[in-house]
């Protein structure tokens, strides 16, 4: 793809774009509470509440809010005419890539539950009560069909596909051209990090996002970060405390994830990262 002169683009403008898709979808999540409060005659924050808990709505709303943001993004950094796949980085790239990332967000996931652990230890206040713990759980577990669509579209699907769009396909590109490589991978991870809100998310969103910068650097795809971002996400899903307890992973309360559990997922991450950053392919943008 031939690089537009205005390919390019400031932090400010990078800030508006991550704010856009997070407060779209805050006013589709305060329009759905609305027609709750007309339609039942509950309370607005009773209704907002109850709106949050649904997978379905959140995941829509949330959906609604990046592709708006990833089109504004495309359309200011290349020009009205320029093509999305390209645009954003969705390049092929050999199947072995994407799946030695999927692998290592999936062993990722674990290490990275006991340092947010550790955190807590150093500040209690930032620890979610048990009720707030217990609901996240559940929220992605599969009891029925229905679960077993809503959940992984809401929870995998969405967050690792578009926001890997926006951030690394979109943001992370047009910045490097403005301010160098290195500050574009740095600010695209900061402002995916500060789309988390919590400041326990923030940390640990702003850490992945920067290995997740780094896969599309190296390969010139965004595809690789899709799939890490996306082995990350599912595997509070696979792990279900049902058939697979991990104390301090997948249970509510204080306690940390077992040694064993902690160095056997960081090794198995540590070799399918080393194995992506020595490989020489990229993606082949066909021009």
């Amino acid at each position: 793809m031939t690089e537009s002169p205005r390919a390019r683009l400031s932090l400010p403008v990078a800030a508006a774009l991550a704010a856009l898709a997070w407060a779209l979808g805050r006013a589709l999540l305060a329009g759905a509470a609305a027609v709750e409060t007309v339609a039942r005659g509950a309370a607005f924050g009773e209704a907002l509440e109850a709106v949050e808990r649904d997978l379905l709505v959140t995941g829509t709303a949330h959906a609604l809010g990046l592709v708006v943001a990833i089109a504004l993004a495309v359309r200011l950094i290349h020009g009205p005419d320029a093509e999305a796949r390209p645009a954003l980085g969705v390049l092929p790239v050999p199947g072995r890539i994407p799946a030695l990332a999927l692998v290592a967000g999936l062993a990722l996931a674990i290490p990275t539950r006991e340092a947010v652990n550790l955190l807590v230890e150093l500040a209690p206040s930032l620890t979610p009560d048990f009720a707030t713990q217990g609901a996240a759980l559940r929220a992605v577990q599969i009891r029925d069909l229905g679960d077993a669509i809503v959940v992984p579209l809401s929870v995998v699907v969405v967050p690792a596909g578009l926001e890997e769009l926006l951030y690394r396909g979109a943001l992370q590109p047009a910045l490097g051209r403005r301010y160098g490589p290195v500050m574009g991978w740095i600010g695209a991870s900061m402002l995916f990090g500060l789309s988390h809100l919590t400041p326990l998310a923030i940390v640990y969103a702003t850490a992945l996002g920067l290995v997740l910068g780094r896969l599309r650097d190296r390969h010139g795809s965004v595809m690789p970060a899709i799939a890490l971002h996306g082995g990350f996400n599912a595997a509070p899903i696979l792990l279900d405390p049902a058939y697979v307890r991990i104390e301090g992973f997948n249970t509510v309360g204080d306690a940390h994830v077992a040694l064993p559990w902690v160095l056997g997922s960081a090794a198995i991450a540590a070799v399918a990262l080393t194995a992506l950053d020595r490989t020489d392919e990229r993606a082949d943008d066909g021009g």
